[in-house]
């Protein structure tokens, strides 16, 4: 470990209302209704609102293993520091390693949709032109300048700008589940009205998507007071509130939009400006500008997570170790902010002039769910390897075999779905891209393996106030 004086520890300094809207702006629950559940109606049909239901339950089962781990690790390194204690520090590697990925692409996709949906909106609403580059700039800008004046800051941002995009969403939903009328129908939960067995579990495997982020204040442990206890009930907590939120708003999707029109759906822009649309245009304009608000919060909690989690690899010295440098005034990781701040803008602004907005926004939430779904199944066998290995007192057979093993069934589904058959253009680049990223991982694993550092296992039972006993080397490999 680095005895730099700008490399010591992070510090508490927040509590667990951030720490739960720091995974929910990681969600991106508005964004996601508005542009995740096409593929979820287009497949589950009038059930879709149970397809929900039944990716909540699993989304649960994976958050119960993830805030199991988190409880015993409050580490900055997250999925790092739980593989790496579970798996042993290879697969710690590894799992960083798609990690830092999902950093970069999801700040990326964030973005361009951010300019994508912006500059129609500015056209339409403030009858000005701006193009979606400038926008997209303004927010990489907006959420690096926030992320570098320090957590409290930070997650105070995307705790704001949650709750904004929340309770709007939640007003135009019951208000359009209200103007339904007679088409509201419990039909919607009635597993007999799905068009097959086979194609609801495809909307299942996509709803799964809707899920991805519930983790987002795992990386922000060294910064939450009472991590033990206050990280585990933000994982849960917002995967259990924003899948009520997921139902409820499905279920406002069908009967809004019209059970039997649900083919349409797919093929609208924007279907939940349309649907608010109903409401009144002002309705319209507040739901947009409630989806611009989710991109925000999301760009922000990644940036948030993603500069702790460079941080704990660059301290434990599988990344560079300047990543681990803390800026001496703001406590923050301001060179991992940096880094995230310049790749992001490179990329983005690659793949938006390269290859166009759209496909650039295919190819990044395809390589992105490709890598998570991966990170998300090392987490669950990681709670099995952590209680086995290192808490055989605690190990329970339900909340350590069967609960992991359910989330890791269904995320072998969703990853098998995502990738076979391979999409077609542009989605095909992004599953394509992940095979490179995960290759060049393995290589790096066989390449490093014998001088990856020990030291992450070691300081995460530290930070957790473990016996020293406990202070041992990680796992062997298994």
């Amino acid at each position: 470990m680095s005895n730099n004086p700008e490399t010591d520890s992070l510090r508490p300094q927040i509590g667990l209302g951030r720490a739960l809207f720091q995974s929910i702006a990681f969600m991106g629950p508005g964004a996601s209704i508005a542009f995740s559940l096409g593929l979820v109606i287009a497949n589950a049909g009038i059930v879709a609102p149970l397809a929900v239901v039944v990716a909540l339950v699993a989304a649960l089962c994976v958050a119960a293993s993830i805030g199991q781990l988190a409880r015993h690790i409050p580490a900055s390194g997250g999925f790092f520091s739980y593989a790496t204690a579970g798996l042993g520090k290879r697969w710690g590697f590894m799992t960083g390693w798609l990690w830092v990925q999902f950093v970069v692409n999801s700040t990326v996709f964030g973005v361009l949709l951010f300019g994508y949906l912006g500059s129609p909106f500015c056209n339409t609403y403030l009858h000005v032109n701006v193009p979606w580059w400038v926008l997209s700039g303004l927010l990489l800008a907006f959420a690096g300048w926030a992320a570098f004046r320090g957590v409290k800051f930070s997650t105070g941002v995307t705790m704001v700008l949650g709750t904004i995009e929340v309770v709007i969403l939640l007003i135009v939903i019951i208000a359009l589940i209200a103007h339904a009328g007679s088409v509201n129908t419990l039909s919607a939960f009635n597993p007999a009205k799905a068009p097959s067995l086979s194609l609801f579990a495809l909307g299942v495997v996509y709803c799964m998507s809707l899920f991805i982020g519930f983790e987002g204040a795992t990386p922000l442990a060294e910064e939450v007071r009472n991590p033990r206890r206050n990280i585990a009930l933000a994982v849960v907590g917002a995967t259990f509130f924003i899948g009520l939120f997921y139902i409820i708003a499905t279920y406002a999707g069908v009967v809004s939009w019209g059970p039997s029109h649900l083919s349409s759906y797919i093929n609208a822009a924007n279907p939940w400006v349309e649907m608010a649309s109903k409401l009144g245009s002002w309705v319209a304009f507040f739901v947009a500008l409630a989806i611009l608000n989710s991109l925000v919060a999301f760009v922000q909690a990644v940036f948030n997570g993603g500069a702790r989690l460079l941080f704990a690899m660059g301290r434990a010295e599988v990344l560079p170790n300047g990543l681990s440098k803390l800026h001496p005034r703001h406590r923050t990781p301001y060179v991992a902010v940096e880094v995230i701040l310049v790749l992001s803008a490179v990329v983005a602004y690659v793949l938006g002039f390269w290859r166009g907005v759209y496909a650039g926004l295919a190819i990044t939430v395809t390589f992105g769910a490709v890598c998570f779904i991966l990170i998300y199944i090392i987490g669950c066998a990681a709670n099995f390897g952590f209680f086995l290995r290192r808490r055989r007192a605690e190990f329970s057979i339900f909340w350590n075999t069967i609960v992991p093993l359910i989330g890791i069934v269904v995320l072998a589904v969703a990853l098998y779905k995502s990738i076979i058959p391979l999409p077609a253009y542009p989605g095909n680049y992004g599953v394509l891209a992940a095979y490179v990223w995960i290759f060049l991982g393995l290589v790096g694993v066989v390449w490093r393996g014998n001088r990856l550092s020990g030291d992450e296992f070691a300081r995460a039972m530290q930070l957790a106030d473990d016996s020293p006993e406990s202070l041992t080397e990680p796992p062997s490999e298994g």
